[in-house]
């Protein structure tokens, strides 16, 4: 009968047990909170995706959180898009390489709001944007895409294309004159090679120039390739005019096998000519130094010969 008893006590035990597990689960289940949406897959296309949040309030958007004040978290809003808007603005202008001209405007958004940031010290820490969104974690997420944004910039040396001008603590940026003369002088020298070299076929490699864009193009592209060295000595130059030159400069030698020295063969054949010719001219200067004594005793025999013949 004790074993009985015990029996049935370890049976609603396990029971009991099994229905607080059951309970716990369905608990945690429905409490669980999940995040759809669309990603590029390794194919290019788009599929969806559930993900699980960490906690609830990381899933609900309308949940503050952080020690960051509303008017501090209005900065980092407008940071945020900023910055996605300049990267999306560089990557679409990576090829060809146009984001200096194309993207100065996303660039001068960013340096705005982030000096706004920066600047933004309040006399409390509820209001102190700077270390609340600066320095308020040791990953400083911020600061580093600043830095990066900065990188690109620099790196492709974009303010050399420009007249950067300050007025009223705001920055103003216009493409200088040289810019826009040498972006003038190789879209025409482009528009040249379109008109002319209409009976080249795309990615077709020929051993042949050429003939018709070579002469007719050549003042166009040697008169772009001078301002060019010009405007480099200067340096003047950004990422966005040495692309551009660059690709001129491929289509005139690889695509249309043309070169310089077809602008003026007769100044080729008159220099090659005067360098043929110094050995003939050093040989004879040689042979009239080593026989100059003949040469003259020869003239005095002559000239003494018509003496006697005039006695």
């Amino acid at each position: 009968m004790d074993i009985l008893n015990f029996s049935l006590f370890c049976l609603l035990s396990l029971l009991r047990l099994s229905q607080s597990f059951a309970s716990a689960t369905e608990t945690n289940t429905s409490s669980s909170q999940w995040v759809e949406g669309t990603l590029v897959g390794s194919s290019g296309n788009e599929k969806s995706y559930r993900r699980e949040c960490w906690s609830k309030k990381n899933c609900d958007k309308d949940i503050m959180t952080g020690s960051v004040s509303p008017d501090c978290m209005r900065y980092l809003e407008q940071f945020s898009n900023a910055t996605a808007k300049f990267i999306n603005c560089t990557v679409a202008n990576a090829r060809p390489l146009h984001y200096c001209e194309n993207c100065v405007s996303e660039y001068m958004s960013v340096n705005n709001v982030y000096k706004i940031i920066f600047n933004n010290e309040g006399k409390n820490e509820s209001s102190n944007c700077k270390r609340q969104i600066l320095r308020a974690d040791n990953v400083q997420v911020v600061l580093a895409t600043y830095n990066f944004i900065l990188y690109i910039w620099d790196k492709s040396k974009c303010d050399q294309c420009f007249d950067v001008t300050e007025s009223n603590d705001t920055q103003i940026y216009k493409p200088a004159e040289s810019t826009k003369k040498l972006l003038a002088m190789i879209e025409n020298t482009l528009s040249c090679f379109s008109d002319f070299g209409q009976g080249v076929v795309p990615g077709l490699v020929t051993q042949d120039p050429n003939q018709t864009v070579c002469s007719f193009c050549v003042k166009l592209y040697c008169e772009a390739n001078d301002y060019y060295e010009t405007v480099e000595k200067e340096n003047k130059l950004c990422s966005d005019l040495i692309d551009s030159m660059n690709y001129t400069r491929l289509d005139w030698g690889q695509k249309f096998k043309c070169s310089v020295a077809q602008k003026d063969q007769g100044e080729i054949w008159e220099i090659a000519a005067l360098v043929f010719s110094l050995p003939i001219l050093l040989y004879v200067g040689v042979w009239v130094h080593a026989n100059q004594d003949f040469l003259l005793g020869h003239c005095g025999v002559i000239r003494h010969t018509r003496l006697d013949n005039a006695e």
